[in-house]
């Protein structure tokens, strides 16, 4: 037997290295990083989604041309979820004038106000309206093209024909109409409290005087008449 043969084939193979794969690791490494960037994201954003904010709500309708002090808004804490920006926040709002109208407890926009208009440019006027005369669901911040009809010479304006119906005044923001009572009575009108420029009282007066009233709602994204 050649025991020389049989040793070199019984030899134990040469050792190898084990090589690391760095490539593996880096990818571990950019997995874990991604994971947790992702959960302080998703953290940040419901701590965000639940963050409350401090902003200024109407605490009373606001009629465009009244200027504001601290008794006409209240501080309200909402979750307004990214549109915070969109409303006031910090001080109260005391000199801003109102340029549109903002219902009661109504979030206080920030477009809502102006820090330089003029608050003498808007009046409150007050228009007697016969039942059928104006929409059923009249409100506060509603507008409606104000129309006259003008009394025939020997009595109150019946439609006849005599005059027609004329625009007076179109857009008027409803300030307030009276709710909850009843009238009685062919003549019988309910009063109905509009914003009215202050170049235009002497008109909406003269046709509440000497005529028949009519207000026409204008739907949400129309116009008014024109005058």
């Amino acid at each position: 037997m050649d025991d020389g043969g049989t040793a070199e084939s019984l030899a134990s193979p040469p050792a190898q290295r084990l090589v690391s794969r760095r490539w593996l690791d880096a990818r571990a490494v950019v997995g874990v990083v991604l994971l947790l960037g992702s959960m302080v994201g998703g953290a940040r954003l419901f701590a965000a989604a639940g963050r409350e904010s401090t902003v200024w709500a109407a605490a009373h309708d606001l009629a465009p041309g009244e200027r504001l002090s601290a008794g006409d808004v209240t501080p309200v804490r909402v979750r307004l979820n990214g549109a915070a920006s969109g409303y006031l926040a910090g001080a109260p709002p005391a000199g801003y004038v109102v340029v549109r109208f903002v219902a009661a407890r109504e979030l206080l926009p920030a477009s809502a106000l102006a820090a330089t208009a003029r608050a003498d440019t808007s009046r409150l006027v007050t228009v007697p309206v016969q039942a059928g005369h104006m929409p059923p669901n009249l409100a506060p911040g509603d507008r409606v093209d104000v129309y006259e009809t003008s009394r025939s010479p020997g009595g109150p304006a019946a439609g006849s024909g005599t005059s027609p119906p004329t625009l007076v005044l179109a857009a008027a923001v409803v300030q307030s109409r009276p709710t909850g009572g009843r009238t009685f009575g062919a003549d019988a009108a309910l009063s109905v409290v509009l914003v009215v420029p202050a170049e235009r009282v002497a008109d909406v007066v003269r046709a509440a005087e000497s005529g028949a009233v009519d207000l026409v709602a204008v739907l949400a994204g129309g116009g008014g008449g024109g005058t």
